[in-house]
């Protein structure tokens, strides 16, 4: 199974939701139980096998400094301010596509944001 996880969005919502004076992180690195909620999707995406694909953007540098993406291909939206999720998800596509990589499986495809037991 190849999973795609989407995680390029800026959070614009999210950010309106914080309560004043409290700093905006971007919701990837969000912790959850103690750890950046994308760290946390990319630990529950590796018990499924096959290909692990991310879609960054909005502070993608710092996501990528923060979290080790060891086995998983990293794609870059560097439209991701006048793009929405879909635009993420047709990158990734078009990789899976291009390499020719094996769908038999089926597609996963997750929001960065997501949260799983």
């Amino acid at each position: 199974m190849i999973k795609i996880i989407l995680a390029a969005g800026q959070g614009n919502r999210f950010k309106k939701t914080l309560p004043k004076g409290h700093s905006y992180i971007t919701k990837s690195l969000v912790a959850f139980k103690g750890e950046p909620a994308i760290k946390r999707l990319l630990n529950q995406a590796s018990l499924f096998n096959g290909e692990t694909i991310v879609v960054l953007g909005h502070k993608a540098e710092i996501i990528k400094e923060t979290i080790n993406f060891e086995d998983t291909k990293i794609i870059l939206n560097e439209n991701f301010m006048n793009d929405s999720n879909l635009q993420s998800l047709q990158k990734a596509i078009k990789y899976v596509l291009e390499e020719g990589l094996n769908t038999s499986e089926g597609l996963l495809i997750i929001e960065a944001d997501s949260y799983f037991q």
